[in-house]
This record gives structure tokens, sequence and C-alpha cells, in this order.
């Protein structure tokens, strides 16, 4: 059942509840975005993907196990994986650091396990919002993402982070997109797997 103006929701992260008092819908890509009213009385527009399963579609990517794009699984470092985040915990996954601006959708933070959000290294809004999981923007969003972790302050510091931890031990990329080759992830990872390399030649 699809939420609809006036019900009441859980955010999956916070545990906050509040009424839908209106929704939008980007036309670019679908998205629904929600004006709530918390419990607190404070105002918020949220995405609909930052909540739980809203109909059956959404409950079954729960369940789905689809890996990591091919490239990178097959020729990963060690200490640099990369996995979404509906798949089973590992005890090899080392550092779970979540790399998606929005909470996934139908997951509790007990069951993500996630050790480290980093919300600031995910793409910026408008480049998300424009790329919208199309594979045959894919080359430019690429182009266009790498270039924001080269030099958005912000998310050179969250690269700068996964880089420390990478000196600590395994680090897992988590992400939620269906799609396992067209997605900012993959992008990430290959970016920093060429950072490190750089930075050791």
């Amino acid at each position: 059942m699809r939420v609809q103006i006036g019900d009441t929701v859980e955010h999956p992260e916070s545990g906050r509840k509040g009424q839908v008092l209106d929704i939008h819908t980007n036309p670019a890509c679908l998205i629904r975005t929600f004006d709530i009213r918390w419990e607190d009385g404070t105002e918020e527009e949220v995405e609909e993907l930052a909540f739980g399963p809203l109909d059956d579609s959404a409950s079954d990517s729960r369940t789905e196990t689809a890996g990591a794009a091919p490239t990178p699984e097959a020729a990963a470092p060690g200490r640099l994986r990369l996995k979404r985040v509906y798949e089973p915990v590992e005890t090899t996954d080392g550092t779970r650091v979540l790399v998606d601006r929005l909470w996934p959708r139908g997951v509790r933070k007990e069951q993500a396990q996630v050790d480290l959000w980093l919300k600031a290294i995910a793409p910026s809004p408008e480049l998300r919002e424009w790329f919208c999981h199309d594979p045959e923007k894919f080359a430019f969003f690429q182009d266009s993402y790498r270039r924001e972790l080269a030099t958005e302050p912000a998310q050179q510091q969250a690269v700068q982070q996964v880089e420390e931890l990478l000196e600590q031990g395994p680090v897992t990329l988590l992400y939620a997109a269906k799609d396992p080759v067209h997605n900012h992830a993959v992008v990430l990872w290959q970016f920093l797997v060429d950072h490190l390399q750089s930075a050791r030649s």
C-alpha cells in the first residue's frame, strides 16, 4: 500500500512519527517527496525512498541478493569491497560504510549494521536527481561525480575518512541501488582505487 496524504509514517532511522501533509512527484524519475509534520510539531520535506516498504515491489527489494558490480567484485583489492546493503552481513565486511545520501528503503538500523553513514560522499542532490539511475546517462554521471569527489571539500573530506579506515582494516561500501553496474557506489569504488594507487606511485 502506497503512502497517501493524511497517513502516519515512521522514519526508519530516527523512529520519529509524523503525518503526511502533501505529496509531490519529481517528473524526471517519478520519486515522490512528502511534506511531513512530525510529532514534535516540526515540518520537513522527505523523499519517499527514506521510508520503509510502500508497496509489494519495495518488500521484494529487501530479499534481493544481487551482487555488486561484476568488475569491482572481481578486481577489488581485499581491503575495499562493494556490496548492496540488503545482502547479509559477513564478518569479512570489516567497517561497513553506507555511501547513500538517503537511508535505504525498508532497512532498519539494527538490520543494516552500518558502522558509518557517509552522506557527504554521495553525489550532490542535483546530480543524483538528474541521473535517476538511467543507464544512458551513466557515462556523463560518472565523469560529473568523479569531478565532485575530486573538487568538493565535503566529499574530499569523506574520501579521506574512507582512506583512513582502510589503513585500519577492510572496508565495505554499502549502497541500495538495484542496478549493480550503473550506480554511484561503483564510481566511488573505482575513484578510491585510482586515488590510492596514484598516492602510492
